[in-house]
């Protein structure tokens, strides 16, 4: 049974909170750990005598508050930074191009996606080419309502005008449902995780490499390896 309209609002504005409370609660659990480990290794700094009699720290109220207060504001500093542009930056990984007005196969996807935003009562969409011999189309979106759509090199190639309606009209299906603003967000955000990792990866298995050799730096690495493989999961999904 289709969505009406407010269902489909309904639900993308339900997962887009979930997204965000999700991320406030990764920055909050972390910031509660390692508060929690500096507090109890402090204690034993401070006291070496007493080691024997060490009693495990909890965190006060107070500590928790102000921890959740700080995960909250850069919760939203993250989000705001991760939608700064994001459907260029989208682009330009996957070094999509405008059409060329020159090209007629071009025409003919933007004669495609122009009908298709008429049947979709005015709705916009910007098509995209990306220069690859690879069958593959995607669509992304995002909050000040821009909507893009893109083909590659091959698929418009080598199908034929039919398919390439279904293969479009496929892609508006994932903007007008929300999915594709939800998978947009979703990828933003975690590649924000996996760029960090990613330099953190290149810089410590080079350090280690030069100091302890290969097989020492990637032992070290497994947990780092463990988060990355997770965040660009979530890419993903």
């Amino acid at each position: 049974m289709p969505y009406s309209f407010f269902e489909i609002e309904r639900r993308k504005n339900w997962v887009i909170t979930c997204l965000f409370i999700f991320l406030v609660t990764l920055y909050f659990l972390s910031f509660i750990v390692c508060w929690l480990a500096l507090k109890n290794i402090w204690s034993l700094t401070l006291d070496k005598e007493e080691v024997t009699k060490f009693h495990f720290q909890l965190l006060t109220i107070k500590e928790i508050s102000v921890i959740f207060i700080i995960s909250f504001i850069i919760g939203i500093i993250h989000w705001s930074i991760s939608q700064h542009e994001v459907i260029g930056r989208i682009l330009g990984v996957l070094k999509a191009e405008p059409l060329n007005p020159q090209d007629r196969y071009h025409q003919i996807l933007k004669n495609i996606v122009e009908e298709a935003s008429i049947a979709c009562g005015g709705a916009k969409f910007k098509p995209y080419i990306i220069p690859t011999s690879a069958l593959n189309a995607f669509s992304i979106a995002d909050f000040a309502g821009r909507q893009v759509i893109g083909v590659t090199e091959g698929l418009l190639t080598k199908l034929n005008r039919r398919q390439i309606q279904a293969v479009i009209g496929h892609e508006i299906a994932h903007i007008l449902s929300g999915d594709c603003l939800i998978a947009t967000i979703t990828c933003s955000l975690f590649e924000l995780y996996s760029a960090i990792l990613g330099s953190v990866i290149t810089a410590t298995t080079k350090t280690w490499e030069d100091e302890k050799g290969r097989k020492g730096g990637l032992f070290f690495l497994i947990p780092i390896y463990i988060v990355f493989a997770f965040t660009n999961y979530m890419s993903y999904i």
